[in-house]
């Protein structure tokens, strides 16, 4: 079993409800870094004309972790898109909020 560790540590600041005081908690902590291991580093297509059916490779990745790993296209993945596009109106209403 192959484990990837790394130690992290963050300083959390909040805001509390109607109040001008502002509270940092530092976070400190150590967890498994997930990893995946590619079969082949290079893949080699040969010429491809256009609207032709185009070429096909196959790629293998394994999972050297004790745990799951997730594998998503950023283009595709409309879930992620969602958490993105509410993640940075979060952002933006915690910078107007002050």
């Amino acid at each position: 079993m192959v484990l990837f560790q790394k130690l992290y540590e963050t300083k959390l600041t909040m805001k509390l409800s109607q109040s001008s005081a502002r509270v940092s908690v530092l976070c400190r902590g150590q967890g498994l870094e997930p990893r995946v291991e590619l079969g082949e580093t290079v893949l080699r297509f040969g010429p491809i004309l256009p609207h032709s059916p185009g070429d096909e490779q196959t790629v293998t990745l394994t999972n050297p972790c004790s745990f799951p790993v997730e594998i998503y296209n950023l283009e595709f993945d409309t879930n992620y898109l969602h958490e993105e596009k509410v993640s940075r109106t979060e952002k933006r209403n915690r910078k107007t909020q002050g």
